[in-house]
């Protein structure tokens, strides 16, 4: 039922946005589970222990479901890397979004952020 709902709620943004082709988001949405997963394992630093939110981004069937995954991943990597690079971590993976979500729901590009 989820990948039903998944399948068509990205027909309907590439409809009505045209942002992406279904093989479009498929590519991205593993690209962006790549760089999540990527990044909790640089903050685990070996630990066999994995965290609830390593099976959620491993399983998650969409952009949008990674999106809201994002605060779950800060939360993560502030416990375990601290909050300065959990930040820096998660500005990159959130570019990544970019053209993929509306352009109202991402953050402003800051002078900071470049």
């Amino acid at each position: 039922m989820k990948a039903t709902i998944s399948r068509f709620t990205s027909s309907l943004m590439s409809q009505l946005g045209g942002w992406l082709t279904e093989a479009d988001a498929a590519s991205l949405t593993k690209d962006i589970r790549v760089a999540m997963v990527s990044a909790m394992l640089d903050a685990l630093k070996g630990q066999t222990t994995r965290p609830p939110v390593w099976n959620k981004v491993i399983y998650a069937t969409s952009i949008q479901t990674l999106w809201y995954l994002r605060t779950d991943l800060m939360a993560m990597l502030s416990e375990h890397c601290g909050e300065t690079l959990a930040r820096e971590k998660l500005v990159e993976i959130t570019e990544k979004f970019r053209g993929a979500m509306p352009r109202e729901q991402m953050p402003k590009k800051s002078r900071f952020n470049k």
